[in-house]
């Protein structure tokens, strides 16, 4: 859970692939919560603005092109989803209500459309570039290319070691996102890069301390994140 923002003394936080149960639990500690009357299966999809000097709003993706939209003529905004923090491109010509309606019908996980029942599961063909002896490898596996491909993944999957690995450059991933989209041209975003990539939080700061109050505690925040995952 991440602070972003205080008004007359109530915290404001960012809750990363939560929902409104998680959040309900946090405000309400210990009330019975009626989990089936809960939101629990609509998670909320957080998507955050910025100019480039404090943090503007948030909210889902229509509710961030309306905040964007409304700043973007007083100043550069940048649009984040809240889960990975990549930039979002919206386009914010025309009317609020045309950006609105553009926001609208891009594909996210809040639009998707629902089915009933359970998922229908199957495979996904993608394109693989790998090297000869690669190939040559996983040709002489049992059960051919495609078989031991998966085999591999799971076994990943499975090691722990593999996924903090994995966890660690998501997390790392995400900071070096947001710094470089927001903060890219700052003084100190050079070395803040370098000290994220040597795990010292202590330097990050330390560059990032002569940044804008909000854009320097979310970097902070998840910069803070991806080292203390040793």
């Amino acid at each position: 859970m991440h602070l972003i923002g205080k008004y007359k003394n109530i915290d404001f936080c960012y809750l990363p692939k939560t929902s409104l149960f998680s959040l309900k639990s946090y405000i309400y500690p210990g009330k019975n919560i009626d989990r089936k009357n809960s939101i629990e299966s609509n998670p909320v999809f957080m998507y955050l603005v910025y100019s480039q000097q404090k943090q503007l709003g948030s909210g889902t993706l229509t509710e961030a092109a309306r905040i964007a939209k409304e700043h973007s003529e007083s100043a550069g905004v940048t649009v984040f989803d809240g889960t990975t923090f990549q930039p979002v491109d919206l386009d914010l010509s025309g009317s609020l209500e045309q950006v609105v309606a553009k926001a609208n019908s891009i594909p996210t996980p809040e639009n998707a459309p629902r089915r009933r029942g359970r998922p229908k599961l199957g495979v996904v063909s993608r394109e693989v570039t790998l090297l000869p002896r690669h190939w040559e490898w996983l040709a002489d596996q049992p059960g051919g290319i495609s078989a031991a491909i998966r085999r591999l993944v799971a076994n990943a999957r499975k090691d722990p070691e593999q996924q903090k690995k994995y966890a660690k450059q998501l997390a790392t991933e995400k900071a070096f996102r947001f710094c470089t989209a927001i903060a890219g041209d700052r003084f100190g975003y050079e070395e803040a890069i370098r000290a994220l990539y040597a795990d010292d939080i202590e330097k990050f700061i330390l560059q990032t301390k002569d940044w804008p109050t909000d854009i320097a505690s979310q970097a902070n925040q998840l910069a803070e994140d991806a080292i203390k995952i040793a």
